[in-house]
């Protein structure tokens, strides 16, 4: 867990974010910023799934130099701020009536095949991409124990693409982490991060961007 402006801690945070794959910082967008990507960001409560950002909302998110200056730290000296670049922005409202467990997995990117969108029709993306890419969650509510937060698996993502059997072992075998959040800290992770996500116990509302 980091504090945004401690620049004195860069390359501490950076060996351990390439060791575990998982790093929460605090205290990355003030108050104004997140009210304006309260009112960017769509409301999804009626759905399940996430919401694909387009438009005004993705344009803003792409302009930010906060996001691609912490994107470019933590991905590792092969990647400057200047290559950074964002490929897709989701948003997940957990609440009351949508209120979802997602198993152990990785997050291994499927994209559509020509203009097809059938499950056989997609690719996966190899990993020599997902290795280069990182994950910016950003909490636009706080997410406590009660909440559904994440839980992952730390260094996980340093074994590469994973059958469904193998993450079940490893699961039996490391020791997970829950990953606690407040509203404006984003949480940074490796897509090949073995995570799930909870149940909350107590649901109230928590939007992840």
């Amino acid at each position: 867990r980091y504090f945004m402006n401690d620049t004195s801690a860069k390359a501490a945070r950076a060996a351990q974010f390439a060791r575990e794959g998982v790093a929460i910082v605090e205290h990355v967008l003030g108050e104004p910023e997140m009210a304006l990507l309260d009112r960017l960001v769509p409301d999804c409560q009626s759905r399940e799934a996430g919401v694909h950002l387009a438009g005004d909302a993705f344009e803003h998110l792409r302009s930010q130099t906060e996001l691609s200056v912490l994107a470019a730290e933590f991905c590792g000296s092969s990647c400057g701020q200047a290559g950074m670049r964002l490929i897709r922005a989701i948003v997940f409202d957990k609440h009351e009536t949508a209120n979802w467990f997602v198993p152990w997995h990785q997050d291994c990117v499927r994209e559509p095949v020509g203009d097809r969108a059938s499950d056989e029709a997609k690719v996966e993306t190899p990993v020599s991409l997902l290795e280069q890419i990182v994950t910016l969650r950003v909490h636009l509510d706080d997410c406590t124990e009660d909440d559904g937060p994440i839980e992952v698996v730390p260094g996980s993502h340093r074994n590469g693409v994973l059958r469904q059997d193998a993450i079940g072992e490893l699961v039996t075998d490391g020791a997970s982490r829950l990953c606690l959040v407040a509203r404006g800290d984003i949480m940074v992770m490796r897509p090949l991060m073995v995570h799930r996500s909870q149940r909350a116990r107590k649901p109230s509302r928590r939007r992840v961007l």
